[in-house]
C-alpha cells in the first residue's frame, strides 16, 4: 500500500480551496475508490484523462497487493508445511514433545496434534 507525506509550506489560510493540495490529497489519501472517484469529481476532473489515470494507477496498485497478498500466502504455506514435516521428523526421531514445543513456541498440545 502506497503512503505519501504531503507538506505545505507557509500558513494553513493560504492554503484552503488549493486545487493542487486537493488534488495531491485525494489521490495519495487513503480512502476507497468511490471516494476518490467523488472527490475527483467534485475537482472538476470527471470524465477527463487525468481521472482515467489515476483509476489506472488505482488498478494497478490494487493488483500488485493482490499479487503480493496471494505470494506470502503462498510462501507462509510452504513454510508451515516445512516446519511441520521437521517436527514430525524430529518427533520420530525421539525428540521429546517439550523440547519441541520449546523449539517452535507451541504448546504440547498443538505439537501432539501435528505428530
Amino acid at each position: 500500500m502506497m503512503e505519501s507525506i504531503i507538506l505545505r509550506l507557509g500558513k494553513d489560510s493560504k492554503m484552503t480551496g488549493n486545487r493542487v493540495i486537493d488534488f495531491l490529497q485525494t489521490i495519495f489519501g487513503i480512502q476507497s475508490r468511490d471516494e476518490m472517484n467523488s472527490r475527483l469529481e467534485a475537482l472538476g476532473f470527471s470524465g477527463t484523462s487525468v481521472m482515467k489515470e489515476v483509476n489506472k494507477m488505482v488498478s494497478f496498485s490494487e493488483r500488485t497487493m493482490e499479487k503480493g497478498l496471494k505470494q506470502g500466502v503462498a510462501i507462509g504455506r510452504t513454510e508451515m508445511l516445512d516446519t511441520i514435516l521437521s517436527i514430525r521428523k524430529q518427533y520420530k526421531d525421539g525428540t521429546p514433545v517439550q523440547d519441541l514445543a520449546v523449539q517452535t513456541g507451541l504448546t504440547v498440545e498443538q505439537i501432539l496434534l501435528l505428530v
